[in-house]
């Protein structure tokens, strides 16, 4: 299930970062450094950007701090920080209810095959 405050997180990381969906959803609860404000994002296969660590500016810290302890109350072994694998229709609903993603047409009423994602 997915709670409030990974959506939080998962969008604050988004706007700082710029990473793609694929990326938020590798961090674990370990790859955030609240001693050094720094975010790690993996991408394994090099699909997109290769791995890197993003500086978590001040606004956002608490978003994330909020996901690690949520995290580690989780008893899951695997736990997501910012969003699971099958979280992305979920944390694009939330992007456009704050008007950080632009609203999408329904699928039955999209014409043509969907394009890229910028």
């Amino acid at each position: 299930m997915y709670r409030p405050v990974h959506a939080a997180a998962a969008l604050a990381a988004a706007l700082f970062t710029g990473v793609s969906f694929q990326q938020l959803a590798t961090a674990r609860p370990g790859d955030y450094d609240d001693t050094a404000a720094t975010l790690a994002l993996h991408d394994r296969t090099r699909y997109t950007d290769g791995c890197a660590t993003h500086h978590v500016p001040p606004w956002a810290r608490v978003f994330l701090k909020a996901a690690v302890c949520f995290a580690r109350l989780a008893t899951a072994q695997d736990q997501h920080l910012l969003a699971g694998p099958h979280d992305r229709t979920h944390l694009l609903r939330v992007a456009e209810a704050a008007r950080l993603r632009p609203p999408q047409p329904p699928a039955s009423q999209r014409t043509g095959p969907a394009g890229r994602i910028q």
